[in-house]
């Protein structure tokens, strides 16, 4: 949470710049993730435990998950702020991360989603990124 509140500041970028890129662009479309923002799996319920603390109540007794979970942690503003991933959207944002472009991102969702369903997948969740202020650049 440090990290995130310490990191760079980086201004997000726009839900209306995704409006104006041509349909024949989109796959080869890359994306420049904000400074702040960290992947991490959890395998315990530290962060029901991290919540019940910053909410001044009784912490959970530590436990393992069933199934490791991804989570997200930026700052938007002064704000840290974390949510959990659905599912393959922790490892999407790794491939934004290392460079891959739309197309890349749409292939990976594949391993979670039924073909037909990835480009609206894909689409809702770099939407929601964008609406989050996770994306700073589309190149």
């Amino acid at each position: 949470m440090r990290a995130a509140f310490d990191a760079a500041d980086a201004k997000p970028l726009d839900v209306a710049a995704l409006t104006n890129i041509e349909p024949d662009r989109w796959w080869s479309l890359r994306f420049d993730l904000h400074p702040s923002l960290h992947l991490l799996t959890l395998s315990t319920n530290a962060q029901a435990i991290y919540k019940a603390l910053v909410d001044k109540a009784d912490p959970p007794v530590p436990t393992e998950l069933g199934a490791p979970q991804g989570w997200q942690i930026w700052r938007q503003e002064l704000t840290t702020r974390f949510r959990s991933a659905v599912a393959g959207e922790d490892r999407a944002l790794q491939l934004v991360r290392e460079d891959a472009t739309f197309e890349g991102l749409c292939e990976a969702l594949c391993e979670w989603y039924p073909e037909e369903e990835v480009p609206a997948r894909a689409a809702s969740m770099l939407k929601g990124w964008v609406s989050e202020g996770l994306i700073v650049a589309v190149r």
